[in-house]
C-alpha cells in the first residue's frame, strides 16, 4: 500500500522513470480514481487520511473521534463508567500520530488523554487497545477495498 501512496506524492516519484514493471504503469490519477471506486464511507475515507498522510491536528482527530463514536453509539447501546470519546481519541492517536518508537504506557496515554494515569490503569486501558485492534482492522479493510479497486 504505501507504494501506491507514493504515487499521490509528485515530490518522491519520477513519472518518468516509473516502468510497467515497478508499479505496472500506474500514476497518480489512477490512485486516486481507485480510491473513489473503493466506495468509503466518510468515516471510512477520513480514517484512512489520517493512516495514510501523517500526523495531522489533533482538533480533526478529535472530530474523527467523535464521529466513530457517534456510529459505535447507534450500534451498541451499552453504558459504562468509561469516556469512550477518550478512548477512541488515545486509540486514534497512537495508531496515526506518533512516531515509531512510542510505547504505549499508562502514562504515555495519560498524556494524550488529559487524564489520571490511574484512570488508564483501572479502567481505559482495556478500552483503548480494543478501540486500536478495531480501528487496526477497519483500515486493513479499507486497504482491501482500494486494493480490489484498483484490480
Amino acid at each position: 500500500m504505501e507504494n501506491l501512496l507514493r504515487l499521490l506524492n509528485p515530490k518522491t516519484t519520477n513519472f518518468e522513470g516509473v516502468s510497467g514493471g515497478s508499479y505496472g504503469a500506474l500514476t497518480a490519477a489512477d490512485v486516486c480514481v481507485a480510491m473513489s471506486y473503493a466506495k468509503l464511507s466518510m468515516i471510512e475515507n477520513a480514517l484512512f487520511t489520517l493512516y495514510a498522510f501523517g500526523p495531522c491536528p489533533l482538533n480533526q482527530v478529535t472530530e474523527l473521534s467523535e464521529s466513530i463514536f457517534k456510529s459505535i453509539e447507534k450500534n451498541d447501546s451499552s453504558k459504562t463508567d468509561v469516556d469512550h470519546k477518550k478512548c477512541i481519541f488515545i486509540a486514534l492517536v497512537e495508531i496515526c500520530n506518533v512516531s515509531a518508537d512510542y510505547k504505549p504506557s499508562v502514562t504515555n496515554r495519560a498524556l494524550i488523554g488529559g487524564v489520571n494515569r490511574m484512570q488508564i490503569h483501572r479502567k481505559m486501558g482495556i478500552v483503548i487497545d480494543r478501540y486500536k485492534e478495531l480501528l487496526k482492522s477497519r483500515i486493513d479493510e479499507i486497504e482491501e477495498k482500494i486494493r480490489k479497486a484498483l484490480n
